[in-house]
């Protein structure tokens, strides 16, 4: 296969029956091949991705984003394989379904009508009553192969398991077993359960203060590694943000007392604290909490609208619920793959401002596993260092809380862009100089 027939394939299966912008399609095409897809063109003879996307006749850019030319029949060809999937028939419902977890878009969406009305204008479908759809053609059973009794047929099968399975990850990553193994080792040394349980303990003494004091506490969210189930020997952090009633949201006049008479409080009940940057450290047992207040909200829409309306007020605070939770709610080997991350950026050595922050880090992990559905460890910390070391064309929006009409004009056109999860006016990527993290991405493998 020609090179620039290669490069045509690898961007025509990135595309798939979705629609992606240039740069999205630009930082898939290294999460998935660990190269530059500008590079790869420029070798191959374009003088850049506009160049090579004009010349392509399976692909079409329309309305500055990536689609295939017979986008269609790439759209049949796909709802052919979730039915083959379910047997050859299923609820037109349960396939939208599943079209949308598959490619993160909704079927009406990408074919521009109602799903019913486009299965019946295609011959491969059959809508039949009761709300199913089915094949024209039934899947044929295919029988059970008879294996080779030959020697030769033998050593050719043994030979194909023992080639090591092709994972999607770059190639400064190793594919072994061994790094597997010791992926999944690393994690258990670092977890520190026991200190956890600790924490967790220490935690609750500390919150238990509140609720018997003169505050007017609404509401205790615990953050950090502590509050988000990430708590390890690189991360050991508890952040409490305490939400008070009856203090106002356009100021923080209030929090320099407010910071004081909680010291007092903690002081009484015979725990250590000092008050440091607009929080407050209160230290039982050995472990230490960061206390910050806020205003209490009734919801998530009255703490945004807020933010809108006094954007330097401590309304961002009271997103706190939403950072927190969208990350507390993620599956272990999410969780895992942040905490390696942070072992990782504990072993290199930072300039000051360079240090990846947590939020980035989780973040970062977190958008890989749901974009790229990683087979295992390897892969999974693969695609983070692939990302890491391409951010500075990152462009990674959330549509879990705000909608991406939400996001301020001025802020979508930053790059990189790794949008905050629940506040639509705040670029996570500002908040460290990423040229250090860029570099080490890119030149160090995992362990060394």
């Amino acid at each position: 296969m020609s090179a620039i027939k290669s490069i045509s394939t690898q961007v025509a299966q990135l595309v798939g029956t979705s629609t992606l912008a240039v740069d999205e399609l630009t930082l898939m095409y290294s999460f998935k091949h660990g190269s530059s897809l500008e590079d790869a063109v420029v070798k191959a003879g374009f003088k850049g991705i506009g160049d090579f996307l004009d010349q392509q006749k399976g692909l079409a850019v329309q309305n500055g984003k990536v689609v295939l030319a017979d986008q269609d029949s790439a759209v049949a060809k796909s709802i052919e394989v979730i039915l083959l999937a379910n047997g050859g028939e299923m609820p037109v419902t349960e396939l939208c379904a599943k079209y949308i977890m598959t490619h993160d878009e909704s079927l009406s969406s990408v074919v521009g009508m109602r799903p019913a009305e486009f299965l019946k204008s295609r011959p491969e479908f059959l809508l039949q009553g009761r709300g199913l759809v089915g094949l024209t053609q039934k899947p044929e059973k295919i029988p059970p192969s008879t294996p080779d009794p030959t020697p030769a047929a033998a050593d050719n099968t043994q030979a194909k398991r023992d080639q090591p399975k092709a994972h999607r990850i770059p190639a400064f990553v190793s594919t072994a077993d061994k790094d597997e193994d010791a992926l999944v080792e690393l994690d258990l040394a670092i977890a520190a359960r026991s200190f956890a349980a600790d924490a967790v303990r220490a935690v609750d003494a500390i919150v238990a203060v509140l609720s018997g004091s003169c505050l007017n506490v609404s509401r205790v969210v615990r953050g950090g590694a502590v509050g988000k189930g990430l708590t390890s020997a690189c991360a050991e952090t508890a952040d409490l943000w305490v939400m008070l009633e009856g203090i106002p949201a356009t100021s923080w006049k209030w929090e320099s007392p407010l910071l004081k008479t909680a010291a007092d409080v903690y002081a009484e009940a015979g725990m250590t604290t000092s008050i440091n940057s607009q929080s407050l450290q209160v230290t039982y047992e050995g472990f230490t909490a960061s206390l910050r207040f806020a205003p209490a909200r009734e919801s998530y829409a009255e703490a945004l609208g807020a933010v809108e309306t006094y954007p330097t007020g401590p309304c961002q605070r009271c997103l706190a619920p939403e950072q927190v939770e969208f990350v507390a709610r993620q599956a272990r080997p999410v969780k895992r793959t942040i905490r390696l991350l942070q072992w990782w950026c504990d072993q290199q050595e930072w300039s000051a401002g360079c240090k990846p922050t947590a939020e980035v880090l989780e973040l970062i992990a977190i958008f890989v596993h749901h974009r790229t559905c990683p087979e295992d460890q390897t892969a999974a910390i693969g695609g983070c260092l692939t990302l890491m070391a391409n951010f500075k064309s990152a462009k990674i929006v959330w549509t879990n809380h705000y909608s991406k009409a939400m996001i301020p004009p001025s802020v979508l056109r930053q790059r990189p862009l790794l949008m905050d999860v629940a506040d639509p006016t705040v670029n996570r990527a500002l908040e460290f100089d990423y040229s250090e993290m860029i570099t080490k991405a890119g030149r160090t493998h995992f362990f060394w």
